[in-house]
Order: C-alpha cells, then sequence, then structure tokens
C-alpha cells in the first residue's frame, strides 16, 4: 500500500467510564506536539497530537463519547 505506515506499537485503552476529565496540557515532558491529558480514576494518560487542531478533534470525539454514554445511564436510570 502506498503511503501506508507500519506503527508496532500498542494500542491505548481508556475505558470511558473511567474518565474524571480531558483537557489540553502543554507539559515540558511530553515530546514536541498538542499534548492532551486524560485524567482517570487510575491515573492520568498524555497523549500527543501533530497539531492544536487534530487535538481539538480527540477532544471533542472523547467528550462527545462521554456524554453519550452518561445520557444512556441517565435514560437506563429513569426507566428502572
Amino acid at each position: 500500500m502506498l503511503g501506508a505506515v507500519n506503527i508496532d506499537k500498542p494500542a491505548i485503552k481508556v475505558d470511558i467510564p473511567d474518565i474524571i476529565s480531558v483537557s489540553a496540557c502543554a507539559d515540558l515532558t511530553l515530546p514536541p506536539g498538542a499534548g492532551l491529558c486524560i485524567d482517570t480514576i487510575n491515573g492520568p494518560i498524555y497523549l500527543v497530537a501533530e497539531t492544536w487542531e487534530s487535538l481539538d478533534g480527540w477532544i471533542d470525539a472523547i467528550r462527545l463519547v462521554y456524554t453519550t454514554l452518561q445520557e444512556e445511564r441517565v435514560m437506563f436510570l429513569q426507566a428502572s
């Protein structure tokens, strides 16, 4: 495949119910790029995007999934 990149890195799994907060961060210990901190009940997870625009997309996607999960929980509790 032309342009395909083979990256032999393990996938990062974050259980959405474990998320406490998601925020952009600028930490000198992170590699260059746009930093993301996902604070979970098990401790923070740091990711780095190539651009701040990419990071905004990551944050929006995580918040959308988190909000959807919370709404489903509320509907389930109301139905019980």
